[in-house]
């Protein structure tokens, strides 16, 4: 709410600053938000007129707004982070030939404050993790003691392993051999909500809920769900099987940002609308609201009683794929496909 308010005061100082400037009539519509990930103390320079050069707008000067200065402040034409969360930047551009103003957010901003991180070094360190807390891997981690992994339900917060730790042997077995546990979504978190995830490495993964009471679940390595938020250097190791949707990193990606990510392993989906991808079962993004999948390797069999893609089993929306691979084998029973198993 604090921030809310933040940003209607900076935006009726916009409105009442520069009397000499109208609202613009142009619709820029062809710029992209730009996701920045930066340390306490950095600086970053957003380029502006590149971001804006296809929107056919003479950008004669620009002043930036952070909408958090706890996270990241303004300086000048730079971003300077301090400490650990997100925060969104915005501009006012001025177009001078037209006496024009325009009030747009230009990027997203993660930092990390290594100061200010909680660590995690045990089991019980990970199954105590808030939804808002901000953490850093400092320690191997073997789940091999629990019989069945229990997905951290809600997470928003910041999770890094910037020293390459490893979490081990996350598991979550048919229920034919664990008659009293039942779920269906499942992963090493069930929702990743405006999240930001770096650099973990999941291996020796099993999940298979193919014979639970649902008609429908979703596995992923990392999460069962993404909604918003980011992924990015995470690797992922082993074997999800699920009722209904499944993918490497993800089952369902809702406008997140899957970067720099790898899965290695197997992935089948049963039912007669299931889904399986090498990252992603299902995803949705669009350049308006955000969300793409970006240099992304694969190297798995991916098996599907309905679709299989080899990276994405079902795409909806916009094709916000970049630079990604994958090698193994592909199988969907009605719709495959080796990057994309099927385009809604």
């Amino acid at each position: 709410m604090k921030k809310i308010f933040l940003l209607l005061f900076l935006f009726l100082i916009f409105l009442s600053g520069c009397v000499s400037y109208e609202f613009g009539s142009k619709d820029l519509k062809e710029y992209e938000v730009e996701f920045i990930f930066i340390n306490a103390g950095e600086e970053y320079r957003l380029d502006i007129h590149k971001q804006f050069e296809n929107d056919n707008i003479n950008i004669s000067k620009y002043e930036l707004i952070s909408i958090d200065n706890d996270i990241a402040t303004i300086k000048g034409e730079k971003i300077v982070g301090k400490n650990t969360g997100k925060t969104d930047i915005y501009a006012t551009l001025y177009e001078k030939s037209s006496k024009e103003k325009y009030f747009k957010k230009v990027a997203t901003i993660y930092v990390v404050n290594i100061q200010n991180l909680n660590e995690i070094k045990t089991i019980e360190d990970i199954q105590n993790i808030k939804e808002d807390g901000h953490y850093i891997l400092k320690n191997d981690i073997d789940l091999s003691s629990i019989n069945a992994w229990r997905p951290i339900e809600v997470f928003s917060g910041v999770f890094i392993n910037p020293d390459g730790y490893k979490i081990q042997n996350l598991s979550v077995p048919s229920r034919e051999s664990l008659l009293d546990y039942n779920g269906c979504n499942m992963g090493l978190f069930k929702l990743l909500k405006n999240a930001y995830i770096d650099g973990l490495i999941l291996e020796n993964v099993s999940i298979d809920v193919t014979d639970y009471n649902y008609d429908i679940a979703f596995v992923g390595g990392i999460a069962s769900t993404i909604h918003y938020g980011v992924i990015r250097n995470c690797k992922v190791k082993g074997t999800l099987k699920s009722k209904h949707y499944a993918g490497g990193i993800v089952a369902m990606n809702t406008v997140g940002y899957i970067l720099d990510c790898t899965f290695e392993g197997e992935i089948h989906t049963i039912g007669k609308e299931a889904k399986a991808g090498g990252i992603t079962g299902s995803s949705l993004t669009t350049k308006k609201s955000g969300g793409k999948i970006e240099n992304c390797n694969v190297n798995a069999t991916v098996t599907s009683d309905h679709t299989a893609g080899g990276i994405v089993g079902a795409l909806h929306e916009e094709e916000n794929i970049f630079n990604s691979t994958f090698t193994g084998t592909v199988d969907g029973k009605v719709h495959q496909g080796n990057i994309i198993g099927i385009k809604n």
